[in-house]
């Protein structure tokens, strides 16, 4: 019965996990690296942002990290 036991989460520790998580997801996103970034989502991942049409699924998050990726940095 795993259900009745009390197991302890280090929160700390997690916190840490997804901290990292972010900071390789920032890094990636800053690079470009598409394939990289992409990985982060899901297959049936959405992105949602104001005034912009739901972005459902790789092939839509691609084309945005694609066109993100052709605006000049500066």
């Amino acid at each position: 019965m795993f259900g009745c036991t009390n197991q302890t989460v280090d929160q700390k520790a997690e916190a840490e996990k997804l901290m990292e998580l972010s900071r390789e997801w920032a890094k990636s996103a800053a690079t470009d690296d598409i394939d990289k970034t992409l990985n982060y989502w899901a297959d049936d991942a959405m992105v949602m942002a104001p005034g912009q049409p739901t972005l459902k699924g790789h092939d839509a998050i691609r084309k945005m990290l694609e066109s993100n990726a052709n605006i000049p940095k500066g």
